[in-house]
């Protein structure tokens, strides 16, 4: 039956979470980026940096070592390959779990399916604004 009233019909809807609440969760979100990156990249490099720029050189290679040229392609220089890259990026690898971890927890997820879609269309618009700053538009 339609409202004689001229006012929309009330719906009961559940209340979302409280202000405070998403005051609290966004401090934390941004406590977990900054701190983060700070932890896994700016940190540590904020020692190299000076160093580097005094000495002009970067260090040894990932991939050669202290040697001239890269090992023969095998199985062993792949893993060799993988243990020190994974060594050198560890940091970064749980930071990023952990944000990605939290952006799960944090946004609903109604709301990421409404913005980024749910088809493949979406996943591309979620790859695109994942490039924002370069990507054109």
């Amino acid at each position: 039956m339609a409202s004689t009233t001229g006012q929309a019909p009330t719906t009961t809807e559940v209340p979302g979470p409280g202000r405070r609440r998403l005051v609290l969760l966004g401090g934390l979100a941004v406590v977990l980026l900054v701190g983060g990156l700070w932890w896994a990249k700016y940190g540590p490099y904020s020692g190299k940096v000076p160093a580097v720029l005094g000495s002009h050189d970067l260090g040894d290679s990932i991939v050669t070592g202290g040697g001239e040229a890269a090992p023969a392609v095998s199985l062993a220089a792949g893993w060799d390959f993988t243990v020190a890259y994974t060594a050198a990026i560890w940091k970064a690898l749980v930071v990023g779990l952990v944000l990605a971890a939290a952006v799960q927890v944090l946004l609903p997820a109604t709301w990421l399916r409404r913005v980024l879609g749910s088809s493949d269309a979406g996943t591309a618009r979620g790859g695109l604004r994942g490039d924002w700053p370069r990507c054109p538009r």
